[in-house]
């Protein structure tokens, strides 16, 4: 079963009828980054995800 945040992230860019195939790739990009660099994990020690796949503090190449 998928997170709720992946639930509510999914509607919120497919539920948006004015929106582009070029904003929903935006606002899939903005949320990814959050999820992944910004956003503290419980199940992995309220860490962020990259950190643990790049130690040395490198985030994800700019889009």
């Amino acid at each position: 079963m998928p997170e709720s945040g992946h639930v509510s992230m999914a509607t919120s860019v497919a539920s948006a009828p004015e929106a582009t195939l070029a904003d929903a790739r935006e606002k899939l990009e903005d949320w990814r980054k959050h999820y992944n660099e910004d956003r503290p994990h419980s199940a992995i020690g309220y860490n962020v995800p990259i950190a643990l796949h790049n130690p040395g503090g490198a985030v994800s190449p700019p889009s």
